[in-house]
């Protein structure tokens, strides 16, 4: 079954501690994920590319770095004060994010990030499946301005 908003914060509310919460979250977390790559033009970076995954390493990227410039954009703080927007848009400006699929045979991703089928994908193993973020999709753009706010503290959610 997959996340849901509403899960989500069923599961926020009934995890008392961030810990507990993480690990209920990691339910929903399969146990192989997948990376969509191009190789490059660029000989320098294509053997960039491959000496990362010779040597298990694996880039995270700034919100700059990302392809689709309306990344994050989905996220609405309409009712939140003008201190709380900025925050949250300053945070957006550190985030480093590393983006995986839960599908192995996903037309679109082969597509898109593995240059039109010219690329290769790669399989990860899943061993902490807690220190995952699910992506929950959902058709409409939610208003989170009320729901950011978990005893004081923000709480990742993740909608495209």
């Amino acid at each position: 079954m997959p996340l849901t908003k509403d899960k989500y914060f069923e599961l926020i509310d009934s995890n008392s501690d961030y810990p507990h919460f993480r690990c209920a979250l990691g339910a929903y977390i399969p146990g192989s994920l997948y990376k969509y790559f191009s190789i490059p033009d660029d000989s320098d970076e294509a053997r960039k590319r491959f000496e990362q995954l010779k040597s298990g390493e694996i880039w995270f990227s700034k919100r700059s770095g990302l392809n689709d410039p309306f990344e994050f954009e989905h996220i609405a703080l309409k009712g939140a004060q003008n201190d709380a927007r900025q925050y949250y848009l300053n945070k957006q400006q550190e985030l480093e994010v590393c983006c995986f699929s839960a599908l192995l045979y996903n037309k679109l991703m082969w597509s898109h990030y593995a240059a039109g089928y010219k690329g290769y994908c790669v399989e990860f193993r899943v061993e902490s499946p807690e220190r995952f973020y699910p992506v929950i999709y959902e058709n409409e753009v939610p208003d989170l301005s009320q729901e950011c706010h978990v005893q004081t503290r923000v709480v990742p959610y993740i909608v495209l």
